[in-house]
């Protein structure tokens, strides 16, 4: 069978139409786990759970990933730990998802791929993408546990297209800061120097509320984006659950 014909999760994980990942980010950077180096999960074993620390400045968390496949559906539970006081943007559970041009939805918002790479995010508990020719993920919220500072939201975006014509969707399941609570940073975005900009304290908060996720919202080439740092105290955790579920068209 033509892989991207295939009607199983775990078959679609071991030919890498989906593919996953943990990522956090804070004004300093992000870590991604698949970045970093570490083993992703053995598409050949039904429960399996996974552990290791990433660390940014200002940021050093202990994650521990676990999943449970069956024909139609799979679990996966994702917890962030704090390993010291850490001031961060967003905890994220993360999927990469291949599929020919049909459109995912969220939100009751109609999403066409076309390479724009904006973040249809939504403070909602489901999504869903299309897989392969003919089935669609959907994505939804499983007992989530977050934080008062940070608020729990799924997103959409239409990435890129693969050298074989495949559209690369990626889907977050994500606790980002409230941006009325957050300490605002504004980030340089260019090749050559990226981070936090210098002279925070005369930027106008103002503007730091305009530049808010700017990237991700309207204009991904924008060489500034302002993002929220919330601190999560030593020893704090919290936990991403999400449920997948195959829908065969």
């Amino acid at each position: 069978m033509n892989p991207i014909n295939r009607t199983c999760l775990q078959e679609l994980l071991q030919c890498k139409l989906l593919r996953l990942d943990a990522e956090f980010g804070n004004a300093s950077g992000f870590f991604s786990a698949s970045k970093s180096g570490i083993d992703s999960f053995d598409a050949n074993l039904p429960t399996q759970t996974i552990e290791y620390e990433g660390r940014i400045t200002g940021a050093q968390l202990k994650i521990n990933d676990s999943i449970t496949i069956a024909a139609q559906e799979f679990t996966r539970s994702t917890k962030f730990v704090a390993q010291q006081d850490s001031n961060l943007f967003d905890f994220v559970s993360r999927f990469v998802v291949l599929s020919n041009d049909r459109a995912a939805s969220i939100a009751s918002e109609k999403i066409e791929h076309r390479c724009r790479n904006i973040y249809h995010q939504h403070a909602v508990n489901s999504a869903t993408v299309p897989i392969g020719n003919k089935g669609f993920l959907h994505f939804s919220d499983t007992n989530t546990t977050g934080h008062q500072l940070f608020e729990r939201v799924f997103y959409v975006r239409d990435e890129s297209i693969e050298p074989n014509g495949m559209k690369r969707w990626i889907v977050h399941h994500r606790l980002i800061v409230k941006q009325e609570t957050a300490n605002l940073i504004v980030r340089c975005c260019y090749p050559r120097f990226e981070g936090p900009a210098p002279f925070q304290k005369i930027i106008p908060n103002t503007i730091k509320k305009k530049l808010f996720r700017i990237r991700e919202t309207k204009n991904p080439n924008f060489p500034f984006m302002a993002v929220g740092e919330s601190l999560l105290s030593s020893n704090h955790q919290v936990f991403i659950g999400t449920k997948i579920k195959l829908i065969n068209d």
